[in-house]
Order: C-alpha cells, then sequence, then structure tokens
C-alpha cells in the first residue's frame, strides 16, 4: 500500500516506531499536535504502555526519521469532502499484515477527530471492509458507529464513518458488568430449536464430525439469534463519557449470531494475547465465567459454547489466509481439542 497517497501533499510523515516496521504514521506540524496525534499509537500490556510513551515523547520533540510527502493527490480528501470539507490532517494506523489487512486514518479538522476511514485494497480485506459496512447499516443506533460513506477510493474500498469518542476498556481477563450487558443486548429473535439457527446451521453443514458433540448437548435447549461482533476484545469495546458503550471493527459482524459467542471470544482473546494463559486454563475460565452468569449454562453447555467460540475464531482465521500452524491457530484448537 502506498501510505503517501493518504496524506497531504507536501508534509512530512513520521513513522512510528520506525521506517522499517511502521505502525503508525503521523505528520503533525508542531509538536503538540504531534504528541496529540501519536496517541492512536496501539499498546495494552503494561510495557507495551511505557514503550508507547517513549516513542510519543520521541516524535514529538522532532527526534524521529521523517520523509516528505511528494504525492500531488490527496485521496483521502477527494473521497470525504462531501461529508467533512474541514478534513485538515490525518493520522494512518497499520493493520496487522496479511490477506486481511486494512489501514485505519483518523481524520482530523485540525483540533478534533472527526472521523474514522478503513481502507483496504486485498481482496479478502475488501470482503471484510464490505461485510462491516453492512452490519453498521443493520445494527440499531447507539451502539456501533454510524456509516457514512462506503465506495471505491485509490486502489481499493473506504469505509467512513463518525467517531467514537471515549476509551477502551483496560484488558481484564472477564469481561466487566457493562460489557456483559452490552452483549446481552444484542438480541434479535425469541429463541429458537437449535436446528433452525443459522448460526448453528452454517457450521452444522461445514463440518459436522467436529461440531456435533457440542450440537448434541445444545440442542437441549432454545437460543435467540443475535447480532454477533465476531472479534470482541477490549481494544474494540468503548466506554464513552456519557456512560454508554460502543463496539468498533464490526468486519467479522453478524446479525445471525449465537448467543454468549462474543462474551467467550473476549476472554479468549486477552487470554491467549495479554496473559499468555494455557489453553486449558482460558478455557476453564471461561466456562466458570459463562456458569456464574446471570443466565447462568450448565457446564456441559459452557464448555460447548467455548468449544464453538474457538472453532469460529479459527475458522475466520482460516477464511483471512492464516495458516493451521500459527501460533494462535494451534492454541484456538487446543481449547476444543482439549475438552474432548
Amino acid at each position: 500500500m502506498d501510505v503517501g497517497r493518504l496524506f497531504p501533499p507536501q508534509v512530512r510523515v513520521f513513522p512510528l516506531p520506525n521506517a522499517i516496521h511502521p505502525k503508525l504514521y503521523v505528520f503533525g506540524a508542531t509538536s503538540t499536535l504531534r504528541w496529540k496525534e501519536s496517541a492512536l499509537y496501539p499498546a495494552f500490556r503494561m510495557s507495551a504502555r511505557l514503550y508507547r510513551f517513549l516513542i510519543r515523547a520521541k516524535v514529538a520533540a522532532g527526534y524521529t526519521s521523517f520523509w516528505n510527502n511528494q504525492i500531488s493527490q490527496w485521496i483521502v480528501s477527494e473521497f470525504v469532502q462531501d461529508l467533512l470539507p474541514n478534513l485538515k490532517s490525518c493520522v494512518i494506523l497499520v493493520g496487522t499484515p496479511g490477506p486481511t489487512q486494512k489501514l485505519i486514518v483518523q481524520l482530523w479538522d485540525g483540533k478534533n477527530v472527526v472521523g474514522y476511514l478503513k481502507y483496504a485494497e486485498k481482496p479478502a480485506a475488501r470482503v471484510r471492509l464490505k461485510n462491516e459496512y453492512q452490519v453498521l447499516l443493520d445494527l440499531p443506533k447507539g451502539l456501533a458507529p454510524i456509516p457514512l460513506k462506503y465506495g471505491a477510493m485509490g486502489d481499493g474500498e473506504a469505509l467512513l464513518s463518525t467517531p467514537v469518542f471515549g476509551r477502551a476498556f483496560s484488558p481484564t481477563p472477564y469481561p466487566v458488568k457493562r460489557i456483559v450487558e452490552y452483549f446481552n443486548g444484542l438480541k434479535i429473535s425469541g429463541p429458537l430449536i437449535l436446528n433452525d439457527h443459522p448460526w448453528i446451521r452454517m457450521y452444522a453443514e461445514r463440518n459436522e464430525n467436529i461440531v456435533q458433540p457440542w450440537l448434541d448437548v445444545l440442542s437441549r435447549r432454545k437460543w435467540s439469534i443475535v447480532f454477533s461482533h465476531g472479534d470482541s476484545a477490549p481494544w474494540n469495546i468503548f466506554n464513552l463519557a456519557n456512560g454508554n458503550v460502543q463496539a468498533i471493527d464490526w468486519e467479522y459482524g453478524t446479525c445471525q449470531g449465537f448467543p454468549q459467542i462474543d462474551i467467550v471470544q473476549y476472554i479468549l482473546q486477552v487470554a491467549a494475547l495479554i496473559y499468555r494463559w494455557s489453553p486449558q486454563q482460558a478455557r476453564n475460565y471461561a466456562v466458570n465465567f459463562l456458569c456464574r452468569s446471570n443466565s447462568p449454562l450448565r457446564r456441559v453447555e459452557a464448555q460447548s459454547v467455548v468449544c464453538f467460540a474457538a472453532y469460529h475464531g479459527y475458522m475466520q482465521a482460516l477464511e483471512d489466509g492464516q495458516s493451521p500452524d500459527a501460533s494462535l491457530q494451534i492454541w484456538r484448537r487446543a481449547v476444543w481439542e482439549g475438552s474432548m
């Protein structure tokens, strides 16, 4: 991806932490602006937060490398000008490398963030981005950013949405009460018998041998259809100033989801990526959490839901082109294989 095309012409662009492995690009003309812009640099573990502070201080002081942008056309401004005519600058966050890699562009009017734009060029990334646009259109107002525009931009496709003003939740091993209430409030339908649930039918048709034991257990009660985020984690869930909760990054979302999957995915992702728990420890923790929830499941039901959540994450990663031998994929498999 040619990042220069996403910045205005003739500006100094600062890659963070460096030009070899950039995660964030800023171009603020003053130290104050560069400090504010660099707040988008991702960090969740304590050591990463300390590293981020040092990087932000260096770029604010101008002690990092930069390059002069020689591009003559600012395609971002052209894409958003009918909706954000006062756009002055932007910050670019580089997504995880791979088939679904995207760039996230934070849009500024000079003083404040006025929107976010996601940009995708690779085919798999475009599929995910288009899905996010559709899910955002379907979600009730107030639960997620509002999609403002979707269409072609440069050599790819872009999604423009409203900003979310708040802070991401801290990565605790368990989702706090407000997050649980948020996901429990995404119900679409009343209870259905298992064979009529669209999410279950999808997986039953894909790989009956793996999921059949879980289906046998879950068929003993009825389950609602819910909006499902598909990639729930504390960095995708924001605590707003007005006390509400909103989730961002709905590219794996669906309006045919299964209850409790997002809550389990939250626990599994934090366990694997932040706390480095073993698959067995994470599985047991998630099962115990579901059994103690306001709508408690029987332990065997909770185990089946946790296995389904791990399997769901595994299958999504395969669709994205990740190898089954990737470390996180091996970890996910161990979650459900260890329960058999």
